[in-house]
């Protein structure tokens, strides 16, 4: 804003208007005021508003005149003045992306992208480039300043002018390409954003393919149905679409017929909708069914060859495997059995913090029916688990060991059991005692005289899992964990067993005293109370034992400062010793105090558990029993000899 003045130097009033002249009078926004009476007695003053654009570089002059002009029929020019205005900095600017169509970066690779950067302010200026990104686990990115000579703070453009520089993004070989990561690049200056833009980048499609088979055989009667799990993964790193289909399809009946058997595919998740195509999301496996129906005589067979195909490249990307399926009138099958159920014998349940663990045990039977002819039977052990809950599984059969990831050979056979410990009658090797049959079992058992501390039962294959809880897991969530147990010949047969698990903290204190929780004392003795503290929760405990504050000269203390606070584990107990001493008097006294302990992580009285105390404290009895005493009878000792030796003086 710029402030003029005009005086009247004629000899009577007039009307004047302002006006303005130049190329850049275009500048001129506003004057206030543009017109008026210029009195012989007062001078007129208005001013002008200037807004220069962005036509004119930085520290340039222009000039602009300012003319009065007399308002009315002549309108001639009384006087006139220049404005001279010098430019200042106007700083703005513009970055985009100058790529064109997707930005795709293969997996375990980096690029390149290009981004321009320009000076639209009026004169040189210095701009920083601001770049964020919500970034997977493993992507990254840099800043590539070109040739700009630049930093990403500090680039340097001159006016009207452009700058190159490239967004530089890493990608992992692990990289999922479902989803694009956004790029927002921000042109800066002095903290003041100028413009942005965004850069969507892609990790380059990976297609794959995986099966898993378990199963490849399985037996049942004419009309029956049994299923083959098998599962598929996608080991690409994008959602596909999974065709599965009978590719062959060979059979015989026991009446020398060949008809095919029906063959359908099920998704394994109680779904009872037929498929034939399935979508799965990147590194991901689903648990599918392959469902034959049996159509034939006794020892009917049928082969089938069973493909999976990736739709994106079904040439290159599929997997069969084979099944066979005979009819049989044999039936194979797994019972399992908690060795401690609750009152549902399928059912345990469970109650852990966060971060804790617990294992129990289990037993497989092979229960089949085979008409006399007991077949050995392999079983396969299942585990569906909750998020945050691993689970480990041992078994130990003969020696070897298994994990479960594997089908374990159960045989049919009958053992001796004793009843006390649970544990199975053995030979002089220590191998287990097996019976092909009831009547070979039972023989041994009435010859040996096991009747009373052995039972006969088919025999049980032991596994031991284990289950561990994340520390990050939620307080007071849970769930139920299915353990599926069921033949390797028989998928539809399965025995389920449930762990009923719930996730909670639990703090349970408990603190008593080893003997008497009351004390007598002869002064100056000290009194020691020894207290036994248990953690019976279910986690780890910090605790601390605070003691509460003396009276009357009697002071309560813990001697060992290891005692004051310390950590307990679930079951374990730890000793301590409180220690009071009396205060310095000779009168009968009563002391009651209280030692308590509380988790350290808990607030206020959660958790707090108290014991009372007493003292009871009285003079001492027998010779000696204080310093007046001594000195009394100390007094009446010299006494005593002070008379004997006068008495001796006087005989003599």
């Amino acid at each position: 804003t710029a402030s003029f003045t005009v005086k009247n130097e004629g000899n009577t009033d007039f009307n004047i208007v302002i006006n303005t002249a130049g190329n850049k009078n275009s500048w001129i926004e506003d004057i206030e005021p543009p017109n008026g009476i210029l009195s012989l007695t007062q001078n007129y003053a208005f001013d002008v508003l200037v807004s220069p654009d962005n036509s004119a570089s930085a520290g340039t002059v222009h000039s602009i005149t300012i003319r009065v002009n007399e308002q009315g029929g002549s309108g001639k020019i009384v006087c006139s003045s220049t404005l001279d205005v010098t430019v200042g900095q106007f700083h703005d600017g513009e970055i985009t992306s100058t790529g064109i169509g997707d930005f795709k970066v293969e997996p375990g690779n980096s690029d390149s992208f290009p981004i321009t950067i320009r000076n639209t302010g009026n004169g040189p200026d210095s701009f920083s480039v601001s770049i964020s990104a919500n970034e997977p686990s493993g992507w990254s990115h840099s800043f590539d300043p070109g040739n700009t000579g630049g930093s990403l703070n500090s680039i340097s453009v001159e006016q009207g002018q452009t700058a190159n520089v490239n967004l530089n993004v890493s990608v992992p070989l692990n990289a999922l390409a479902d989803e694009a990561v956004v790029y927002e690049i921000k042109l800066v200056r002095n903290g003041e954003t100028l413009d942005s833009d965004t850069i969507a980048v892609y990790a380059g499609e990976k297609h794959g393919i995986d099966l898993g088979v378990t199963v490849t055989s399985q037996s049942g009667k004419d009309g029956a149905t049994v299923s083959y799990p098998f599962t598929v993964t996608n080991t690409g790193n994008i959602a596909d679409n999974y065709n599965l289909v009978v590719s062959k399809n060979s059979c015989t009946s026991s009446d020398g017929g060949n008809s095919d058997w029906d063959v359908r595919f099920f998704e394994d998740n109680g779904n009872s909708v037929e498929i034939t195509m399935a979508n799965i999301p990147a590194q991901t496996t689903k648990n599918f069914l392959a469902k034959v129906t049996i159509d034939g005589g006794e020892k009917s067979q049928c082969r089938s060859t069973i493909q999976v195909l990736n739709t994106a490249d079904q040439i290159n990307l599929q997997k069969s495997f084979n099944i066979t399926t005979t009819s049989s009138n044999l039936i194979f099958r797994m019972n399992a059995f908690f060795d401690e159920p609750g009152e549902n014998p399928n059912q345990v349940e469970i109650t852990q913090a966060p971060g804790g663990s617990a294992e129990f045990i289990f037993w497989i039977q092979n229960d089949g029916v085979f008409y006399g002819n007991p077949q050995e039977d392999n079983a396969v052990i299942t585990v569906r688990t909750l998020n945050g809950i691993e689970y480990e599984l041992l078994i130990d059969k003969n020696g070897i060991i298994y994990d479960g990831s594997e089908s374990i050979p159960v045989p049919m056979k009958y053992v001796l059991r004793e009843i006390s410990t649970g544990d199975f009658a053995t030979n002089p090797n220590g191998e287990i005692l097996e019976f092909s049959d009831m009547d070979e079992a039972n023989n041994t058992w009435l010859a040996g005289g096991l009747v009373e501390t052995h039972q006969i039962m088919l025999y049980a294959l032991q596994v031991k899992i284990s289950l561990n809880i994340d520390e990050d897991a939620e307080d007071g969530s849970g769930g139920t964990i299915y353990i599926d147990v069921r033949s390797e010949f028989n998928a539809e047969d399965i025995k389920t067993l449930e762990v009923l698990v719930n996730i909670e903290t639990i703090h349970d204190l408990k603190i008593e005293a080893i003997g008497s929780t009351t004390q007598n004392i002869n002064y100056p003795d000290n009194a020691n109370f020894e207290l036994r503290i248990y953690n019976d929760g279910n986690t780890n405990e910090r605790i601390v034992v605070v003691v509460s504050e003396g009276l009357r000269g009697w002071i309560p203390l813990i001697p060992d400062n290891d005692d004051l606070e310390f950590t307990l584990a679930p079951g374990e107990f730890r000793v301590i010793v409180v220690k009071v001493e009396p205060p310095e008097s000779t009168l009968s006294d009563e002391f009651d105090f209280t030692v308590s302990v509380q988790p350290e992580d808990t607030s206020g009285m959660i958790g707090r558990e108290n014991i009372e105390l007493k003292v009871i404290g009285e003079e001492g009895g027998g010779f000696l029993p204080s310093f007046s005493h001594v000195s009394a009878l100390s007094c009446i000792t010299i006494a005593a000899l002070c008379s004997l030796y006068f008495q001796k003086r006087k005989l003599d």
